[in-house]
């Protein structure tokens, strides 16, 4: 634990903002604010902002999907071709089949019966939420 503490509070931003006003409609990010869960699914991607590996723990994975939810356009209708493809670009173990399977269990995604739409469903994030993609946004590992 200790490892992943400093491991996280010593990351720095990939693009560093010069003020909280770089990132639209943000303050600063106390990374000492940011709670356990949070910080274990930062540490789940890479400095590219890809998922690494699908965590163990029910609590950290749902709040990678998240980031993986942001990924898509709202009212737009995709096939399953290109979620997948949204969903490798974005990744980086292999297994899109699953990671599609949690974001629709989760109703990030929604799909028809016979698979052949997928779409995004709107959602507000919860705080805990929002100050994750905050955090990952802005490229904190």
């Amino acid at each position: 634990f200790a490892t992943l503490k400093a491991r996280v509070l010593n990351a720095t931003p990939r693009v560093a903002p010069t003020s909280p006003a770089a990132v639209p409609g943000s303050s600063a990010i106390d990374l000492s604010t940011l709670s356990a869960t949070v910080r274990k699914a930062l540490i789940q991607f890479d400095e590219a902002g890809r998922l690494v590996r699908l965590p163990n723990k029910l609590s950290v994975q749902q709040m990678a999907m998240w980031a993986l939810w942001t990924q898509f356009a709202a009212r737009r209708k995709y096939t399953e071709k290109e979620v997948n493809a949204i969903l490798n670009a974005h990744h980086t173990f292999g297994d899109q089949a699953t990671l599609r399977r949690e974001l629709i269990n989760m109703k990030l995604l929604g799909r028809k019966s016979d698979c052949s739409a997928y779409w995004k469903q709107a959602h507000r994030p919860t705080p805990e939420v929002q100050a994750f993609l905050q955090a990952w946004r802005a490229g904190l590992r």
